[in-house]
This record gives C-alpha cells, sequence and structure tokens, in this order.
C-alpha cells in the first residue's frame, strides 16, 4: 500500500471541492483533491448551466431568504440558509478573480460559457495555487485516530492499488448519489460515496428522505438525459396528447416552473406517465428570435437537433439531505469538514433553482478556510499499521461467509 501526505485531504472535485482547494492553498498549505474520474470534469458543476444565485443588498438577500424556505417548504436549516444567502453576492463575485467570467442579472450571475467554464476556471486556479489533483481513485472510507480525522483509504484505479492519504484535515466534497437512479441528470460517478464514509465514521445524516427531480428531462432514449433549461416552460407549453395546459390542469402558479416548483412539476408529470399519458414541451409556437436571444436555449435547441416538439419525463437531479454541519462545515468529528451537496439542510424538502452552486461557492469556501485553520494547528501522523488494519477490517465485510453444510432450505 502506498502511504501520501497533505497538509488538508479534500474528497471531490467539483465546485465545492475545488473552491476549498483554492482557500487552503491560498494559505501556504498542502491541499490535495482526490476525484474518481478526471478532476473538475466528472462532477455535476460541468454538466450545469452555470447559474447561481447572488442576491445583492440587504432586502434583496432577505426576500432571497424567504423565497429559498419556501421552496424548501419551510424545512431548510436557517442558520445554514442564513449564511448562504448572506455570503452569496461576495462570494459569487469572487469567482471573477478566478478567472470566471459572468453576467449579473436579476438576482443571479450567469457563467459565460454554462458548467464546463465554470470547472475549468475553478480547476486551473487551484492548480497556479498549488494544490495537487489526484484523478480516477475513489476515496471509500476515513481514517479516524483519536476521535480525529487523520485521512482516507483510496483505490487508484489506474494502478491498480490502494492507497492511504494520510493529513492534518480532510473535506468530504462528494456530491450526493443521483446516479444511483435509472434515469439521473448526475454523472455516473455520484453515486453517495460521501454518505457512506460519513456513516461508518459515527456522523449523523438528516433529510436522506427528500430527492429532488428535475423535471424537464427528455424523454426519448436516445438523447442523454440532460435537464432541459427552465426558460423553454416558460415560452413554451407543456401539454399532453389531449391538448390541456399541464400547469393549469395541477395549478401550478409559481414560475418559474422548473426553478421555483421542480417538485410539484415532477408530480404533476409523474401523475400524467402513471397514467398513461405523455407529457410534452411544445415550443413550435415560440418565434425563432426568442429562443436565439437566449444563449442557453439556443445551444440546447441545437442540442435537440432543433426539435419543437418533445416527449419530457423528470429525471434524478439533486439530494437535499446529508451530513449535519454546523456554520463553519464542521462535522461530529474533529478535523473533519464538508461542503456541497454532500452536507444535509441547508435546502429542506425542495431546492430552489440556482441554489446548488451558490452552496457550493459559499461553504467551499468556508469549509477550506477551517480545514485549514485546523490543520496548522496539529500535527501531521502517519501511521501505517491504522490503515492496514482498516482495509483489512473492510475486507472481511465483504469475504463472503463459510459454507455450512446443507443449503436455506435446512432453515425450514
Amino acid at each position: 500500500m502506498e502511504l501520501r501526505k497533505a497538509d488538508v485531504l479534500i474528497i471531490g472535485a467539483g465546485c465545492a471541492g475545488l473552491r476549498a482547494a483554492i482557500e487552503v492553498a491560498k494559505r501556504g498549505l498542502r491541499a490535495v483533491l482526490v476525484s474518481k474520474g478526471l478532476p473538475g470534469f466528472a462532477n455535476c458543476t460541468y454538466y450545469s448551466g452555470g447559474v447561481l444565485n447572488a442576491p445583492r443588498g440587504p432586502e434583496e438577500a432577505e426576500e432571497h431568504f424567504k423565497l429559498s424556505l419556501r421552496v424548501g417548504r419551510g424545512l431548510n436549516d436557517r442558520s445554514l440558509l442564513k449564511r448562504m444567502v448572506g455570503d452569496a453576492f461576495p462570494r459569487v463575485s469572487e469567482l471573477e478573480q478566478f478567472g470566471v467570467k459572468m453576467k449579473f442579472e436579476g438576482g443571479r450571475a450567469y457563467v459565460l460559457g454554462q458548467g464546463p467554464a465554470l470547472s475549468t476556471a475553478l480547476l486551473r486556479a487551484s492548480e497556479s495555487l498549488g494544490a495537487k489533483l489526484v484523478g480516477r481513485t475513489t476515496a471509500f472510507s476515513l481514517l479516524i485516530a483519536g476521535g480525529k480525522a487523520v485521512g482516507a483509504l483510496c483505490y487508484d484505479y489506474q494502478r491498480d492499488a490502494f492507497v492511504a492519504f494520510f493529513s492534518r484535515a480532510v473535506v468530504l466534497a462528494t456530491g450526493g448519489a443521483g446516479a444511483i437512479y435509472k434515469r439521473s441528470t448526475n454523472p455516473v460517478h455520484v453515486t453517495g460515496d460521501g454518505y457512506a464514509m460519513a456513516l461508518k465514521a459515527g456522523l449523523r445524516l438528516r433529510d436522506m428522505e427528500f430527492v429532488q427531480f428535475y423535471p424537464l428531462c427528455p424523454a426519448d432514449l436516445e438523447l442523454p438525459t440532460r435537464t432541459i433549461p427552465p426558460g423553454f416552460a416558460e415560452v413554451g407549453r407543456l401539454t399532453n396528447p389531449l391538448g390541456e395546459d399541464l400547469p393549469a390542469k395541477y395549478g401550478l402558479v409559481d414560475r418559474p416552473l422548473a426553478v421555483r416548483s421542480r417538485d410539484l412539476l415532477s408530480r404533476a408529470l409523474f401523475s400524467e406517465l402513471s397514467s398513461g399519458s405523455e407529457p410534452m414541451l411544445d415550443l413550435r409556437g415560440v418565434p425563432e428570435g426568442e429562443l436565439a436571444a437566449n444563449p442557453f436555449m439556443e445551444s440546447f435547441l441545437r442540442f435537440l437537433g432543433r426539435k419543437r416538439l418533445l416527449k419530457v419525463k423528470p429525471a434524478c437531479h439533486y439530494f437535499m439531505g446529508g451530513i449535519v454541519v454546523d456554520e463553519r462545515c464542521r462535522t461530529g468529528v474533529e478535523g473533519l469538514f464538508a461542503c456541497g451537496e454532500v452536507v444535509g439542510g441547508i435546502h429542506g424538502a425542495n431546492r430552489l433553482g440556482g441554489n446548488a452552486l451558490t452552496d457550493c461557492v459559499v461553504f467551499g469556501a468556508i469549509a477550506g478556510a477551517q480545514a485549514a485553520k485546523h490543520a496548522s494547528s496539529e500535527e501531521l501522523v502517519v501511521d501505517e499499521n491504522l490503515a492496514r488494519e482498516e482495509l483489512e477490517a473492510l475486507g472481511q465485510l465483504v469475504e463472503p461467509a463459510p459454507a455450512k453444510s446443507g443449503g436455506p432450505e435446512r432453515l425450514l
């Protein structure tokens, strides 16, 4: 087994993980990011529309807080939500320092180039500051010694070898678990690893029953399960083969529908599907110029081959539940911090569109700063025996039990 060292080990290289790495590296500490796929490219950030909520000023922030709470059905952790909303504008604006080009409009920031541009800019910024990125490596168990997080066991796919990373602090930024669903907007790597590691380390999870489905995804199996921009539902018609207006049929009035009413619209479309109907997005009456004026919608229309009548079906999009943390991203294990979708409570029962990346930017920075602060006061301890004992214990869990005489029928 190979042993590696870091000041702060960050597990996950999406927006939250990269933002945490930048904060650690800015302080002159060794940040190492471990990613299951290619760092910066195998995460939900890369496939996102690059939209971040960024309310400016106290009045706008208060309205955004109330809206997020209403969309979350009042079940949000208010202290975490307040911190996110309060830090949103300065943290989102700060992205420009890292090479992210954005357009601010109506309390939101739109990344020019969408998710790929955001991921690439943060990746370059973290590397320029000295952060080390380790790809195609899966972290599967945290290393705990004396009640403190001291690293993680990983598996390197390329070399077919186990690796133990030892560090002074650990940040979990592994995202959610969307890929466990057959239909998901998430990359295949997003399988809930962070939740599993957290539970094994004795941490509490909350709100795991709240899973958001994005309502507007192509139902055609020949097309990738991508999110259709919310604006399509505002300029086109959501209907069925009978010509019924689905928002009117189900009493959906809170617009934009795919931003503020994702849960209710998904429920409505599932109702249609379960009754044998086929929900459709009808864009045939929308002038070409109206679609071309919006770069997000224009690019997606090209992706669809300029189809104007599209069958739609919800797909798993986001996990609202996750690890319990405080406002400093601290978990129940000393030296272990968490940020991004792996954390629960911020979004309540349903996430407001545009809050995911804002969450990652705000709490990624906080987690990185807090992990760096903790690491600065800790000694780096490399304990090979700890790593080997943990690996052996895990091996016993997956080894088949010894066969006993007789089959299961002997139990009858």
